[in-house]
């Protein structure tokens, strides 16, 4: 029987699957606890319902990196038992074929479309729009994986030529595999992982990849060398945890997939419900794992390793929760998670970092009962405790700088980059900054910087579809074109699929992947229609007068308007759309805004934003200058060689 196709849900007697929640649903909806181990097998079962998978099979399936004994296999299946109610003897779901394997029996029902799709998680504002939420996002580098049918995807360019050479020093530490069921729903796993990847990256002489991008490609069952050289990693941390009651062992090993030689490897018994014993292997662990990388640990560094993050395990868990919602972009849930480990520990600094950071993401589509002003505030709020408590942790810094940018309080930003410049921070981790130069004309500044963060960070494809936008400002559509094709083999959903509508209706080329933009169905149908002038006009007219627009939405609907022609109105929409995130003016310096910067209101709108005064501060860029009391951006205007040269090969940042 033919293994059915790759899909985000699967549906089989009364229960749901959610594939990239990595979730299941009994009957009453209500979430069924599975160990990750049992629901990857269940995964691999059902994606190959009616066929009989060998052990050896399901092993390598499941286990691919680890040596285990069959009888984890046989644990898994049991547990699917026990939570599906199956039977071996009389099975519904599970069968067993002697001295085979095992087979899913069930049949598998045709799943709803994503948009009628019931989600585990309601969010109080249209969920299709944090994607375009705020450009922002760029400064955890987000990366949130969708799987596609890899038969599907077109032919790409050759992404090794980019990643073939790992970082000197970099190490990637992989999820923990749980070798049975965990008693306190995976907390403790997720909590160490975290942990560890936090330590590390204290430790300048590393480069530990974010948890991010690491959790992105682990979810996919790469792999263990593919995983290492899509993160560019030199080293990989790997590790298996086994629960007995409230005590855990926890097995960790350290390897070159390049040699396969071992570099290191431990164990631990701990206690799972106290902090302290995170503390200490976590503590242990960097110690190490430094130690085996010949890394060197600064006093400074030392100290910050072996102190706790918060003395309030809950306010941890709450953190630990938080961070999960925000991985699955659940920004509302961040929002309140974080909020209540704030509430009990005010001193937590980890949690005002990811407190003041969803506050920013949230200016473009603010909670229910609050305004965009209420969440920069709070951001800013939060920014300042960090600072307050850890004056040499540059991420109060980096966080004060974004919060200001929305406000597109453009002086603020270039403060706090002086800031971070003079603390040593790498150009690499200043990523918030590059949507600040976009917006600002200096295009060539957050090339350098969007080049240098994915050097570092290669599977950011929020960095990678920035960009993208910065190369076409620039006039480098090719280089735009490539990165692209590189960000469609990385994973062919993605922030470049957005980023390219924008790029081909300015090129006036035909849309690409439509239907798999995080937008709703009326304005992939208006992007599938380009052509019938009549329908778009009476959309413009109708989202013109609608009395709340997002941010995102407007930038949408203003490039919509600006490629038909009407060019005051896609003004009048941007300038709604900047509203409450001034930052989201880097969209203006797309090709497809040519047209509407000779206009006056455009020029008015440049110099309400306070662009204006900065250029006057600070100088001008080589796309737009002043004649007398006017101002002229026109990228027409010069010769495109001459930009090319000016912008990509001397990049100019502010210092």
């Amino acid at each position: 029987m033919t293994s059915l196709q790759p899909t985000s849900e699967y549906r089989f007697g009364g229960y749901r699957l959610d594939a990239v929640a990595r979730k299941l649903f009994g009957p009453d909806g209500e979430p069924v606890h599975l160990s990750s181990r049992a629901f990857d097998t269940l995964l691999e079962l059902i994606r190959h319902a009616g066929e009989t998978l060998s052990k050896d099979y399901l092993m390598q399936a499941v286990w691919p990196d680890v040596i285990v004994e069959q009888n984890n296999l046989n644990q898994a299946i049991s547990s699917l038992r026990r939570c599906l109610a199956d039977s071996p003897s009389a099975p519904r779901f599970i069968q067993t074929i002697p001295g085979r394997g095992y087979r899913f029996i069930a049949p598998i029902e045709d799943a709803p479309s994503r948009e009628s799709s019931p989600r585990p998680i309601r969010l109080p504002l249209p969920r299709v729009w944090h994607a375009l939420a705020i450009v922002l996002l760029l400064a955890l580098g987000a990366a949130v994986v969708v799987e596609r049918d890899p038969a599907a995807r077109r032919p790409q360019a050759d992404a090794a030529r980019v990643l073939d050479a790992p970082l000197p020093s970099s190490l990637a530490i992989l999820p923990l595999t749980e070798l049975n069921a965990p008693t306190d729903d995976g907390l403790f796993a997720a909590g160490l992982h975290d942990e560890m990847i936090q330590q590390l990256a204290r430790i300048k002489s590393l480069k530990v990849i974010s948890r991010e991008n690491v959790l992105g490609l682990a979810q996919r069952g790469l792999p263990l060398d593919e995983i290492a050289r899509r993160l560019r990693a030199q080293n990989v941390l790997t590790g298996t945890i086994q629960y007995l009651g409230e005590r855990a062992t926890v097995r960790l090993q350290m390897l070159t997939p390049s040699s396969g030689i071992v570099l290191w490897a431990s164990s631990y018994e701990v206690d799972i419900g106290k902090i302290d014993d995170l503390l200490a292997i976590q503590s242990d662990i960097a110690t190490n794992v430094a130690a085996a990388l010949e890394a060197e640990i600064t006093a400074g560094e030392q100290h910050d390793i072996g102190t706790l993050p918060t003395r309030s395990f809950d306010a941890y868990r709450y953190l630990l929760a938080a961070k999960n919602a925000y991985y699955f972009q659940d920004y509302a849930q961040t929002w309140h998670l974080t909020r209540l480990a704030i509430g009990l520990d005010d001193e937590f600094i980890d949690a005002h970092y990811y407190f003041s950071y969803v506050n920013v993401v949230l200016t473009a589509v603010p909670l229910e009962g609050m305004t965009a002003e209420d969440h920069l505030r709070l951001a800013l709020a939060s920014a300042e405790r960090i600072i307050e408590l850890a004056p040499h942790d540059s991420r109060g810094y980096s966080l004060r700088g974004a919060a200001l940018a929305t406000r597109g309080d453009w002086e603020g930003v270039t403060r706090e980059v002086k800031r971070l410049e003079a603390m040593g921070v790498p150009l690499a981790d200043m990523k918030f900054y590059a949507p600040v130069l976009m917006s600002l004309g200096n295009f060539g500044g957050a090339i350098e910087i969007l080049e240098a963060n994915l050097m570092t960070e290669p599977v950011n494809l929020y960095g990678r579809g920035f960009l993208m936008a910065a190369y076409e400002m620039a006039g480098q559509p090719e280089r735009a074109r490539r990165e692209y094709l590189l960000g469609e083999e990385l994973n062919p959903i993605w922030w470049g699929d957005t980023v390219n509508v924008f790029l081909a209706l300015g090129r006036n080329e035909p849309l690409r992947d439509i239907d798999q933009l995080p937008i709703p169905e009326t304005l992939k149908s208006l992007l599938a229609n380009l052509d019938d002038r009549d329908r778009i006009l009476r959309a413009l007219r109708e989202f013109r007068a609608h009395p709340r627009k997002m941010s995102a939405e407007s930038v949408y609907y203003a490039a919509i308007a600006a490629h038909v022609g009407e060019h005051e109105l896609a003004v009048e929409l941007m300038r709604e759309g900047l509203e409450n995130v001034w930052l989201s003016f880097h969209w203006l310096w797309l090709p497809v805004f040519d047209d509407i910067r000779r206009l006056p209101s455009f020029v008015q709108l440049l110099i309400d934003s306070g662009i204006v005064d900065h250029w006057d501060r600070h100088g001008w860029p080589t796309v737009c200058r002043r004649e007398g009391h006017n101002v002229r951006c026109d990228w027409r205007a010069y010769d495109v060689d001459v930009l090319a040269g000016t912008v990509l090969d001397r990049p100019r940042v502010d210092r």
